[in-house]
């Protein structure tokens, strides 16, 4: 480990280009002020070089520099589902064996993410957090909240800016039913073994309203880290905690994060138990408001957008994983003619498994336009207004990240535009085409956050990648060689019996 460039008094960011944000219009030869981590003005390269002589640098000639990409969701496994030996299927074929899947060391595995998102241009993000799979032993609460300061620790070394959304769920392990009926609903040489996976003491919600609330007590005024409460999503959320999310929600005044209507048969279980309004239960009961993110939303109704429209609620939509699982193509257009707030997220599951938040930028706005609807399509403009603004105010950021204009945070990406162009680009081709068109991590030549300088041609300048790397194929090869077998083949057993239950969903 070493340190990167201080974020202390002036720093001017330079390029052939500035784009201040979505909506602004292109800068030639301009350079970005900043002191003391916050952009302070925007202008000619030569005039602010010159009235700034003792200003730091970044950037430079043949770059072109734009705000830090915001990543509305991620998972924190930096060692991929497909990594792991779990090859993508569709969602809840794909979902039947995580049971079996094996838990990387939580500190080394969300820094060595929170760096593959950084060197892509992520400066920002929200981590939506499993929990151990192992359990906390005689004290619950006191393991639990330690989990959670371990991926503190880490999100303070990579120094990214961090929204902790730590998910949880108190019902439905294995199909959107309650464990006892469907274990119930098993033959005898089943029944007993899935009844073992989940028997034992159950850890009570308040442990993790309790740990939440201490987690927002202790980051209260912290510029880099926040947390959000989360609620894995309707279907394996009770009353009980959906209610208590939203007390806490109320109280604390902070996010709610959460995944909802992935799939079709999730679709299926909100017709067939809510009768299509689980999001109204969600609402009715404090959790959706303009605070409230859903992650995914593939199978929203009209109703529902409606619903988020009228309560402000919003969306991060995650294009790949959305494609791998075999989920469909959320309704993008019809949520943002509505007025919903949208943000790409990477779900930990780009196209390539490589975590390039700029070709998810690409995939987005590619798919949408096959998504059949009425609505307009979207132009760059409206892509890389969700990579920033969308997910600044999913990430509980709205007017500090998501622009390069004064007052805002100087987090920012430097591209090599003459890269990008190639061989050739015409001039005519508007520069936030350029980007989400071409725009990938091999074109990022340095990421900023708050000023600070902190990677540099495709490499951290704080975290030895190398030495890092190596302790995380460690621990993730340890992990798979501990699985045990009998683990996966009796899941191996349960999963026709998962999906063939209930015959409704």
């Amino acid at each position: 480990m070493h340190s990167a460039d201080s974020a202390a008094g002036e720093l001017l960011i330079e390029g052939a280009v500035v784009l201040p944000s979505a909506a602004g219009e292109p800068i030639a030869d301009a350079a970005v002020l900043v002191n003391d981590g916050v952009v302070t003005a925007l202008g000619d390269a030569g005039e602010l070089v010159a009235a700034h002589p003792q200003a730091r640098r970044a950037g430079g000639p043949g770059m072109l520099v734009m705000p830090g990409l915001v990543n509305a969701h991620q998972h924190a496994e930096g060692v991929s589902t497909f990594q792991m030996g779990f090859v993508d299927e569709p969602f809840e074929p794909w979902m039947a064996l995580m049971h079996a899947l094996p838990s990387v060391d939580a500190y080394l595995t969300t820094l060595y993410k929170s760096m593959l998102m950084l060197t892509s241009g992520v400066t920002t993000h929200v981590h939506s957090h499993f929990p151990a799979k192992h359990g906390y032993g005689d004290d619950p609460a006191g393991g639990y909240l330690a989990e959670l300061e371990g991926a503190v620790s880490a999100h303070r070394e990579s120094g990214l800016r961090t929204a902790l959304a730590p998910y949880w769920r108190d019902r439905a392990s294995f199909v959107y039913d309650d464990d006892a009926r469907f274990i119930d609903s098993l033959p005898d040489d089943l029944s007993g073994p899935a009844r073992a996976l989940v028997d034992g003491p159950r850890i009570p919600n308040s442990v993790y309203i309790d740990a939440i609330t201490e987690l927002h007590r202790r980051l209260a005024g912290d510029e880099m880290i926040g947390v959000q409460l989360s609620i894995a999503a309707p279907q394996w959320a009770s009353d009980e905690l959906v209610d208590a999310v939203g007390e806490a929600a109320a109280a604390l005044r902070i996010g709610v994060h959460l995944h909802a209507l992935e799939s079709r048969r999730q679709l299926a279980w909100g017709d067939d138990v809510h009768a299509g309004n689980e999001l109204r239960r969600l609402a009715d009961r404090g959790v959706l408001g303009d605070r409230t993110a859903i992650a995914h939303g593939v199978y929203l109704r009209d109703a529902d957008i409606d619903l988020m429209a009228e309560r402000g609620a919003m969306v991060a939509h995650n294009c790949s994983s959305n494609l791998r699982l075999a989920c469909g193509i959320a309704p993008v257009r019809r949520l943002v003619a509505r007025g919903v707030t949208v943000g790409l997220g990477s779900d930990d599951m780009t196209l390539d498994d490589d975590d390039d938040m700029l070709s998810e930028v690409r995939a987005a706005h590619i798919t949408q336009r096959v998504w059949e609807g009425p609505e307009p399509l979207l132009d760059a403009r409206d892509i890389l207004r969700m990579t920033w603004e969308g997910g600044a105010r999913i990430a509980g950021r709205e007017g500090e990240v998501g622009r390069l204009e004064p007052g805002y945070r100087a987090d920012a990406v430097v591209l090599d535009l003459d890269a990008m162009r190639g061989v050739y680009a015409s001039p005519a081709v508007p520069v936030h085409d350029l980007v989400v068109a071409r725009a990938r991590r091999r074109h990022v030549r340095q990421v900023l956050v708050g000023g600070r300088v902190l990677a540099q041609d495709g490499r951290p300048l704080h975290v030895d990648m190398d030495a890092l790397g190596a302790e995380v194929a460690a621990s993730a090869d340890a992990a798979v060689r501990a699985v045990d077998p009998a683990r996966v083949e009796l899941l191996q057993r349960l999963r026709p019996w998962m999906l063939r239950y209930p015959p409704a969903y």
